[in-house]
């Protein structure tokens, strides 16, 4: 009888330690949208353990034989199974991990990787722009850690930066150099990409300076910045007064004439810089000047002389005469005194100084008169009277197809029409209230030439339209 006791006592504490012995594996299956469903297997412990410990690799844990849990990724994830004897007293303890890979994943690296060439998002950034620094013609796959290194030489040390991306972004504010070590997790093995050495570009202060032109013609003011201290980057706004006209380093816009407060606002988020500059902008009116004049023989007063009428409008200040010969003038109504018979090419040119307001005319007199001196007298244009006697009226003056002379009733007038040569073009007789017909002249400036019966002539200025 002792010795069956002593032989079951033996029997039972060899089953504790044999059941001590533990191991545990597990399978996986994963759905589309990353949620993987695990399951223990191929457990040695005998009876069924009561505890299965997971960590799932994703920051997440799990407790039972059958477990789920869900991936933002393709991995690898690396999943750990812990199995405990629980039925024991000294119970067993086995783990094993395994590295997943999800929604066809792609092949783990073995071997050495590829780092690849170092490159940039801007080799010439301006100081303080972002820059992000990637790997081109490296190893790509699952299983490969990146590790981004900074020096301020190539030469120098490296130092780690960045947080295991592939990808390392960063505000660049003084020259480094970069490169980034890529190592196969599955083989140990590591590679460091070529080094890549960048210097921002210093940017000074915003400029806010510009200038402006104005095309009269167009009633056009085109504003141009400054391109001095700018970068591409720096935003540009106009402003009059406080009304926003646009944006842009040129910028064009039709205005009236008058006083403007023109401001240029230059600002670069890249330089954190800030300029304004305003100026008074005058718009002058358009160009309304007109130069104008005619000259005609004065058959009242002295032999070899013309008079000249100087009709030019707009209040102009400023008058040039240049009378062909090699002589000029100045003044609203000069003189001047031609040496010989001849063609002559008379211009006026009229103007107000610190404006646009300028014009020229120009004539071709024949001073045709035989005596020695010829003279062309300018007097004040302030009625006809003022050059000739008034004998009669002309009226519509502009006229287009035909005018009217108005005179005494029973009197005959000799109407002459010339050119401002002197030329006759038409000479016809009239009562004193006859209409003449003048369709078959161009369009100009006429001298109408009107003697009365006693001989005494008038002069007046035809203007055909």
């Amino acid at each position: 009888m002792k010795t069956k006791l002593l032989l079951f006592t033996f029997l039972s504490f060899f089953a504790i330690k044999m059941n001590a012995q533990c191991s545990a594996q597990f399978t996986y299956s994963a759905n589309p949208n990353g949620t993987v469903v695990f399951v223990a297997t191929g457990v040695s412990v005998n009876p069924t353990p009561t505890l299965y410990s997971w960590n799932f690799g994703n920051g997440a844990a799990g407790v039972g034989q059958t477990v789920t849990t869900t991936y933002n990724g393709n991995g690898p994830y690396i999943v750990c199974l812990t199995v405990t004897d629980t039925f024991n007293t000294n119970g067993c303890t086995a783990t094993w991990c395994d590295s997943i890979y999800l929604n066809g994943g792609s092949t783990p690296c073995s071997g050495t990787p590829n780092a690849g060439t170092t490159v940039a998002s801007n080799t010439s950034p301006v100081q303080g722009s972002l820059v992000t620094f990637s790997l081109s013609g490296n190893t790509t796959g699952s299983g490969i850690t990146y590790q981004w290194q900074r020096g301020i030489s190539a030469t120098s040390a490296f130092y780690n930066v960045g947080n295991g991306a592939s990808t390392f972004s960063e505000n660049l504010y003084s020259d480094y150099c970069y490169r980034c070590i890529t190592t196969c997790t599955n083989s140990g093995l590591s590679d460091t990409s070529s080094i890549l050495c960048v210097t921002p570009v210093f940017a000074t202060a915003c400029n806010a300076s510009y200038t402006y032109n104005y095309n009269s013609l167009l009633g056009n003011v085109t504003f141009t910045a400054a391109t001095a201290g700018n970068v591409s980057s720096a935003v540009y706004s106009w402003y009059n007064g406080s009304s926003l006209l646009g944006t842009g380093a040129s910028y064009s816009t039709a205005m009236s004439p008058g006083n403007y407060n023109i401001c240029l606002f230059v600002t670069n988020s890249a330089t954190n810089c800030i300029d304004s500059s305003c100026q008074t902008v005058t718009i002058a009116n358009p160009n309304t000047c007109n130069a104008s004049f005619y000259i005609y023989p004065d058959s009242l007063g002295a032999p070899h002389t013309y008079i000249g009428v100087n009709n030019s409008t707009n209040g102009a200040s400023l008058y040039s005469w240049s009378w062909g010969d090699g002589t000029t003038s100045t003044g609203q109504f000069p003189a001047h005194t031609y040496a010989t018979a001849g063609n002559y090419n008379i211009c006026l040119t009229v103007g107000t100084p610190g404006t646009t307001c300028y014009d020229t005319t120009c004539l071709a007199a024949t001073i045709n008169k035989t005596a020695a001196m010829y003279s062309v007298n300018f007097g004040t244009p302030t009625s006809v009277s003022s050059t000739s006697k008034e004998i009669a009226t002309i009226y519509p003056n502009p006229a287009k197809d035909n005018f009217t002379i108005k005179g005494l009733s029973t009197a005959t007038y000799r109407v002459e029409i010339m050119n401002l040569n002197g030329s006759i073009l038409k000479s016809v007789a009239a009562n004193g209230n006859q209409t003449i017909n003048i369709a078959s002249l161009a369009n100009n400036i006429y001298i109408l030439k009107i003697t009365n019966q006693d001989g005494t002539s008038q002069f007046a200025k035809l203007i055909k339209e």
